[in-house]
């Protein structure tokens, strides 16, 4: 039997990079494998497989550092860009996506996975390079959802110019990124759906901001069925804080400012708001 030594492996993956570096030679590979895919068959061979090898613990955690690794490389990660892109640009491939979203059943994640998930986040949310990161990645990219755009738009006829919008994390409020905040005064209005958030959260969000010398509005998705007595709210709300402002426990000397860093704590405090 053959014996894999370190010469052996370098001369046999200098071979596979030369051969994958001809043009001729990705694109011959490229044409076999659809032919091979093509065959439902061979699809459903491939799929039996890949599900067998990953009952495997040894080979998953073998395929998991492959894959990582692989990751690791700048250059592996924008050729697999430029491939997924180009891929979701076909009007077949994002017909079988929306598909298989819309079918696909997931089992609820259990309390022990529901905690490993908030400490990591947490973890992760310590580091500011990563947070800075991903804020300025979600500014860019988040926009209104249907509910906040409602909201806006009664915001924007009843009260012109006194909100604006920072649900896209466009700005940060100690830490902590409310709706929309008062360009006058120190007012905020959260935005909260019934199904990711419990009743008390109302008050915890407004507690949590209340130390900062904040006043917090919150409006439920179900408010939304009747304008009317939404915009009454809003405006006896707004002209009771407006013309009665509380002083800032920064300037009161009440509260010490936070430093922007300093989440990891306010996110046991409140939970981060969702639609």
């Amino acid at each position: 039997m053959f014996k894999k030594t370190d010469e052996s492996l370098a001369k046999m993956k200098a071979s596979k990079a030369r051969y994958w570096s001809s043009p001729e030679n990705r694109n011959a590979q490229s044409l076999r494998r659809k032919a091979y895919f093509a065959k439902e068959e061979n699809r459903l061979l491939t799929s039996i497989a890949t599900k067998k090898g990953m009952a495997n613990p040894e080979f998953k955690k073998k395929f998991a550092i492959a894959i990582t690794k692989s990751h690791a490389s700048p250059e592996y990660r924008a050729r697999r860009s430029v491939i997924s892109k180009q891929v979701f640009q076909r009007e077949d491939v994002q017909k079988k996506h929306k598909v298989a979203c819309k079918n696909r059943k997931r089992e609820p994640h259990t309390q022990e996975t529901k905690e490993k998930q908030s400490i990591s986040a947490i973890k992760t949310w310590q580091d500011s390079e990563i947070r800075e990161k991903r804020m300025f990645s979600w500014s860019k990219s988040r926009k209104m959802n249907n509910w906040e755009k409602i909201v806006d738009d009664l915001l924007q006829a009843v009260l012109p110019s006194a909100y604006r919008y920072t649900g896209n994390f466009s700005e940060s409020t100690y830490g902590l990124y409310p709706d929309w905040k008062s360009n006058k005064g120190n007012m905020l209005i959260e935005l909260f759906g019934e199904r990711w958030h419990k009743p008390q959260d109302e008050q915890d969000r407004a507690n949590c901001f209340k130390q900062f010398g904040y006043e917090t509005l919150v409006i439920w998705g179900r408010e939304l069925k009747d304008i009317e007595t939404l915009k009454s709210k809003i405006l006896l709300w707004h002209t009771k804080h407006h013309d009665n402002p509380q002083p800032s426990p920064v300037q009161s000397g009440k509260v010490q400012r936070l430093a922007e860093d300093d989440t990891s704590s306010l996110m046991t405090a409140s939970r981060e708001k969702s639609i």
